[in-house]
C-alpha cells in the first residue's frame, strides 16, 4: 500500500472509503 498523506496525517483504507462514500452522497 501506499504511504498516503494528507497535510502530514496518513491516510487510511477507511478514511478513504468515507470519502468515497460522502462523495456519492454528495450527488444527488
Amino acid at each position: 500500500m501506499a504511504e498516503e498523506t494528507v497535510n502530514g496525517a496518513p491516510v487510511t483504507d477507511g478514511m478513504i472509503q468515507e470519502w468515497a462514500d460522502e462523495a456519492e452522497a454528495g450527488y444527488d
